[in-house]
């Protein structure tokens, strides 16, 4: 017999918040948003979460934010191509994918965007931290008619910068991905003449590598078949590579009259021994650092964690550096979200840095921008979105799905590098995951939020798809 949960009263902090409702007259925001948090039901057992490897780490979070409150619920991690009754999809989902999984859930299916990871060009050029890219910088880069460092779209936009002369050298996943999805979502709507391809989901120039661990490899030099496992492959260096045989005093010594007091001069050769010359145009070469110029479009998470340089952006007449991550909460608000004829949420990749009017809210403002500060935001971030089955003889999968739209959960994604959702969308979206309004009075939270100015009510469109 499957047990119905336990229900446990919480109370939490809130900032203004927005939400449709058919009271009369409407409570504050604020109330409202504590309410819906108060109560959580815990349904003890292991709930498959279906997702791909790279977000492994946010899921972890969330599964121990949500053991923290019910100890006998837990979240498990599997494949995204295997069976679950709760799935996060790395983009907005098509008609298609949601009924497919209703279909396998054998009832409705709910669906709401669930946290943003924000999108970057990561590069590997030392000493160019805080270099900009315009969105026809990329896009020349990305489509190959911009060949080289030196081309004047990344010139012109960087004085001070010594760029050097270097190929640019694209790099690139072989599978579909929302980071390009995001990526090129931009470049479509702020570069059209440069960028003609529209949002596509994988690049088309460039070496293609299966997976993100691969693709960095090759963008920081650093193959992961050399250096896994914190350990040097037994191919790159062994025992019969070298041997106390390979060396000796005789064949390494400097000539007895070298002086190494006195100025030395490398000219074309270079006396080492007696009879020992090496010519420097020749002999030696000197190789460029592995990988450098190389380019690749990453979640920041990756970038950051390897170190590796990240472009600044242009916003309107802002440049956004990703190393602020408070702004990716301000461009996450430029999502654009629809509901379709099941009460479905569907956001867009949030794309162009600059807020939809009632999704970012005013206090949210005062404490992420600075005083005077544009209200404009991180440019490219790609949205994901949470699948759940609901089936009404299983409460399991509605009660976890509703934990990673609940403060808790969202508090997780924050931890990992992931962008959680602005509150006047993320109180919408609990309504639609089945989040029901506590009836319970709360005087205290009702005198606190009182007098607080109500938000507008974002109102979100129908799916122009839903009919057809």
């Amino acid at each position: 017999m499957k047990s119905k949960g336990t229900r446990l009263s919480l109370i939490a902090g809130s900032g203004a918040l927005i939400l449709i409702t058919a009271c009369t007259p409407p409570l504050p925001p604020d109330v409202l948003a504590a309410r819906l948090e108060r109560t959580i039901t815990c349904v003890p057992g292991t709930q498959d979460v279906a997702v791909a490897s790279d977000y492994a780490e946010a899921v972890n979070a969330v599964s121990t934010a949500l053991n923290g409150v019910c100890p006998d619920q837990r979240i498990v991690q599997v494949g995204p191509d295997e069976p679950a009754t709760v799935r996060i999809v790395e983009g907005p989902p098509t008609a298609a994918e949601l009924d497919a999984f209703a279909a396998q859930c054998g009832s409705p299916a709910l669906a709401t965007p669930v946290f943003g990871t924000p999108i970057v060009i990561a590069f590997n050029i030392s000493g160019l931290e805080g270099l900009v890219l315009t969105p026809e910088a990329i896009a020349g880069m990305l489509n190959g008619s911009i060949t080289s460092w030196q081309d004047p779209k990344i010139v012109d936009m960087n004085e001070g910068f010594e760029i050097p002369d270097l190929p640019v050298d694209v790099v690139r996943l072989a599978v579909p991905s929302g980071a390009v999805e995001a990526m090129t979502a931009w470049l479509a709507k702020e570069a059209p003449e440069a960028w003609t391809q529209g949002e596509i989901s994988t690049l088309t120039s460039g070496e293609a590598f299966p997976d993100y661990a691969s693709l960095i490899g090759r963008l920081t030099g650093v193959p992961v078949d050399d250096f896994g496992e914190d350990t040097f492959d037994e191919d790159v260096f062994s025992d019969e590579d070298f041997s106390d045989e390979d060396f000796s005093e005789d064949e390494f010594a400097l000539d007895d009259g070298f002086d190494d007091d006195t100025d030395f001069d490398f000219g074309e050769d270079v006396l080492v021994d007696d009879d020992v010359f090496i010519d420097l145009d020749s002999d030696v070469g000197l190789d460029a650092v592995e990988g450098e110029g190389a380019i690749a479009i990453l979640p920041a998470f990756y970038a950051n964690n390897n170190v590796i340089p990240i472009a600044d952006l242009p916003v309107a007449n802002s440049i956004i550096p990703i190393t602020n991550v408070d702004l990716a909460k301000v461009g996450i608000a430029a999502t654009e979200i629809t509901v379709d004829d099941q009460e479905r949420m569907i956001a867009s990749h949030a794309v162009g840095g600059i807020p939809i009017e009632g999704q970012f809210d005013i206090a949210s403002a005062k404490v992420i921008l600075e005083d005077g500060q544009e209200e404009v935001g991180w440019p490219v971030i790609a949205m994901s979105s949470i699948l759940v089955c609901d089936e009404p003889n299983d409460p399991l999968p509605l009660s976890t799905g509703q934990f990673f739209l609940r403060l808790g959960g969202q508090g997780a994604f924050d931890s990992v590098g992931l962008t959680p959702l602005p509150e006047p969308i993320r109180v919408n979206t609990l309504p639609a995951m089945k989040v029901e309004l506590d009836s319970a009075e709360d005087s205290d939270v009702e005198s606190e939020a009182e007098g607080r100015l109500n938000e507008p009510t974002p109102e979100f469109p129908e799916d122009p798809g839903a009919d057809e």
